[in-house]
């Protein structure tokens, strides 16, 4: 039986890095960073931090 050695090609991996600013909407300081980290659990993110947690005006 020969064997033969196929060429690897793995599937390429692409890197986006995003700065970004945007709102979360929720009732207290609290909310609001369990919402972060939910959204930011999903995105596979090496490394984020929570710069500011501020109340929003009307």
């Amino acid at each position: 039986m020969k064997h033969t050695i196929q060429p690897f090609h793995p599937d390429p991996i692409y890197e986006i890095i995003v700065n970004a600013c945007f709102s979360i909407k929720a009732k207290s300081e609290e909310e609001a960073k369990q919402k972060l980290e939910a959204l930011l659990n999903e995105i596979d993110a090496d490394h984020w931090q929570v710069e500011r947690v501020s109340k929003a005006g009307n």
